[in-house]
């Protein structure tokens, strides 16, 4: 959802669909991606006014845990440029 000021809040995290926790890699994986994402999510809306300051360099911000941030408009960066060579 966008406010009047065009700031993105989560207001809802779907967990069915792709998400099944059927075979022993899924018990491992699915746990550890909802309670990562629901900690970004949380924590990088502590305090609204430094959100962009958040994203623009999350390593040093937020805990990804094991995951690794694929694209990130913020900064401007794209895990792609580093493979392209761009």
């Amino acid at each position: 959802m966008f406010d009047e000021s065009l700031n993105a809040w989560l207001i809802e995290f779907n967990t069915s669909a792709g998400l099944f926790v059927e075979l022993p890699p899924h018990r491992y994986v699915v746990p550890q991606l909802v309670q990562t994402s629901y900690d970004i999510v949380l924590k990088s809306h502590e305090d609204p006014s430094k959100l962009n300051e958040i994203w623009k360099n999350p390593s040093q911000h937020l805990d990804l845990g094991r995951w690794e941030i694929l694209y990130n408009e913020a900064s401007g960066y794209s895990i792609l440029d580093e493979h392209l060579n761009i």
